[in-house]
Order: structure tokens, then sequence, then C-alpha cells
């Protein structure tokens, strides 16, 4: 597992393993950098983290994604999304929207960093379970089903991480929708 918490610490598992890095400082800062890091992402993605693509090998092969991951398309992606995401908050309220466009950015990110590091440490697990992965209702509710990591470490190829009642999963139902719209 190249994320978990209890074999390298929660910093490592929370941003850490992305960088490559087990400097507590380095991954606190990349943790903070809120829009600034699309912009470390547009250097880092393309070039970091390829020796799990055997993971996602039918991603790997299409040739949007493959046309997208190369260094110079994905950096154009990041630049429109940091131009977007903080550009229209700063143009329409300035500093308050720097403020907000940071803080929208700190919490999204850290939130999806959450599913590496606090799923393995807080939470239900599985009976009979081997990982220390678990189902967090608080993180199932704010990611949209993927804090019921748990179940997704049961069985990884299943899109399907809500499995038991109580345990909602948005992600799943509009998976349903576009299932259902012939997608």
């Amino acid at each position: 597992m190249p994320a978990s918490a209890k074999q390298r610490g929660f910093w490592y598992a929370h941003t850490g393993w992305y960088m490559g890095s087990s400097s507590v400082a380095l991954s606190v800062t990349y943790a903070l950098l809120g829009p600034l890091r699309l912009l470390v992402d547009a250097w880092m993605r393309p070039r970091t983290n390829q020796q799990f693509n055997q993971w996602g090998t039918d991603v790997a092969a299409d040739p949007w994604y493959q046309r997208m991951s190369r260094p110079l398309p994905y950096a154009a992606l990041m630049l429109v999304h940091l131009a977007v995401g903080a550009g229209i908050p700063i143009v329409l309220w300035e500093r308050a929207g720097a403020l907000l466009a940071w803080t929208v950015y700190v919490v999204l990110y850290n939130l999806g960093d959450a599913v590496d590091s606090i799923t393995h440490m807080a939470g239900e697990r599985l009976p009979a379970q081997v990982s220390s992965a678990r189902n967090n209702c608080l993180l199932g509710a704010l990611l949209l089903g993927e804090g019921w990591h748990a179940n997704h470490h049961w069985d990884p190829r299943c899109a399907r991480h809500g499995w038991f009642r109580g345990e909602f999963d948005w992600t799943w139902q509009v998976i349903r929708a576009l299932r259902f719209g012939g997608l």
C-alpha cells in the first residue's frame, strides 16, 4: 500500500507518499498550500507515482487519459483550474476572495487526503479484515462515499463503496444515473 498511516505515520499517509517524502514539515506545508498546490501538482503529477499504473490498466490505456497525463496538457489543465477556482473569487471579492479560495482549496484537498490517512486510523473495521482501512462515517458523508474505505479495501474493483445500511454513497448514485442514461 503506497499510503498507510499504520506503516509510516499520519503525515506520510496524508500527503508525504505523494511527494515520496517522510518529512513532516514538507507534508504539512503541502497540505496547507491551498490553490498553489495546483502548481506543484502540475509539475509533479505526470512525473511521479507512475509505478501504480498497473492498478488501473484500463485508465492508463485510455487515449484521453494518456494524452491528459502528459506534462504539458496536464499543466495547462491545472493552470486553467487555478485561474477559474482562485481567479474568479479574487476578481470578485479581492482579499476576501483570495482567503475564500485558499480556505476552500485547503479544506477540499485535505478531505481527499484524509482517505489515505484518517480512514486508516479512525472508524469501523470489517469483520475478518486484514488491512488497516476503516469505514469512517464522517468522511463517508463529507466525501460522497469515499470514507467507506474498509469496503474499498475489501473489494478494490467495486465502484460502490457504501455497502451497508447507513453507508450512503453519492458517487455510486451518480454511476447508477449515468448507467441509466446509457453511459
